[in-house]
């Protein structure tokens, strides 16, 4: 497989990448040579850069950081753009959630229809109402699929990026509003009661077409604390490391993704490393 590695080391909250970058942290505790080491042709393109933070929100939108975030979200959009035109497989790394904007601006950008499984332990689906900080990562569902204001929802100059038929949102454990759109969402209380396989082939039907190509967002607070103590805003009862490898199987097999983006994984927060042994495990086994 050729991979292509994007480092977006951008954090809504307005924590700067010399504080923290995830990237650089699993680049450095051997993602890269883990890759190459299983026979991927891996190609680095390093980290975006990342503007100085206001930590303000924007008079207008009311979002903390916004013209950061639309800064971010126009240069990333670029940059994935360039390697999707070409032969590969795309893995972001946030970073926050707010990198989703991004994605799909790109995937507009060339006309590219495709579906996102948003594996994650929060929604994601706050309005400024809602949420107690105003951080882009608090409402980027919400944004791309439109529910939210028009210079939230074009901030790329595009909008809405992806349609409610168009996403799962899987392992939610908070809901944050996610109940009054029409997108099909899995919570971690039907996990534990079901079961990973019926859930996962339950949730496949709200796909309008789901033939397209999967873009998987995965989220690390969707994670038990036991797994990955590197989460600033746990949820209780994440998945075990059982249950992700078994879905992350499942959607393997499908043989449909097309890259993906791994976020908020906070290596300050990882004491003794467990968290990116965790990931990297799973590096491991996924690819």
């Amino acid at each position: 497989m050729k991979i292509k590695i994007i480092g977006v080391p951008f954090n809504g909250d307005g924590t700067p990448p010399e504080v923290e970058n995830p990237a650089q942290s699993l680049r450095d505790e051997g993602m890269i040579s883990l890759l190459q080491h299983k026979g991927h042709h891996l190609t680095d393109l390093g980290d975006l850069r990342i503007p100085k933070f206001s930590n303000k929100k924007d008079p207008i939108t009311n979002v903390l950081n916004f013209d950061a975030w639309r800064e971010v979200s126009l240069s990333l959009s670029k940059t994935l753009g360039d390697e999707l035109a070409q032969d590969g497989f795309p893995i972001v790394l946030g970073g926050d959630c707010a990198i989703l904007m991004a994605i799909f601006d790109a995937f507009n950008v060339m006309n590219q229809p495709v579906n996102l499984f948003f594996l994650d332990g929060h929604a994601d689906f706050h309005t400024l109402d809602t949420s107690t900080t105003g951080e882009p990562a608090d409402l980027e569902l919400a944004a791309l699929t439109g529910h939210l204001s028009k210079e939230i929802v074009y901030m790329t100059g595009r909008g809405p990026l992806l349609h409610e038929e168009n996403v799962i949102a899987y392992g939610i454990g908070e809901l944050d509003s996610i109940e009054r759109s029409n997108i099909m969402f899995i919570e971690r209380k039907s996990i534990l009661k079901e079961g990973i396989e019926p859930t996962f082939r339950r949730s496949l039907g709200a796909f309008q077409n789901p033939g397209l190509p999967l873009w998987l967002h995965f989220d690390v607070d969707v994670l038990d604390k036991e797994i990955m103590p590197a989460i600033q805003y746990p949820v209780e009862g994440g998945l075990s490391y059982n249950e992700i490898q078994e879905l992350l199987t499942l959607l393997k097999e499908r043989n449909q993704l097309i890259g993906m983006s791994i976020t908020c994984y906070h290596p300050r927060l990882d004491y003794d490393k467990k968290g990116v042994k965790t990931l990297l495990l799973l590096f491991k086994e996924f690819f």
